[in-house]
């Protein structure tokens, strides 16, 4: 239902009606391709996933919600999920 970046990580968090929260990083995606937080970037078209290559590494599953997640935050400062 949500996801959201983290301002200073690479990290992201999303979260769905599944019950569950998702931490990924995207260290090797910003290796790949540059930093997507930088402003004035323009993103062109590229192939950001290669069958030999993962770019995106999920860091873990937050699980115990009783019903869906629809929102979710990081702390500004450190990389905490809110």
């Amino acid at each position: 239902m949500c996801s959201t970046w983290h301002k200073s990580y690479n990290l992201i968090l999303t979260c769905s009606l599944d019950q569950t929260a998702r931490l990924w990083n995207y260290d090797n995606l910003c290796a790949k391709f540059g930093h997507f937080n930088t402003p004035g970037t323009k993103i062109n078209k590229v192939n950001i996933h290669t069958p030999n290559e993962s770019c995106i590494e999920l860091y873990g599953i937050l699980r115990g919600h009783m019903s869906g997640i629809n929102w979710s935050c990081f702390d500004d400062n450190r990389p905490n999920v809110c």
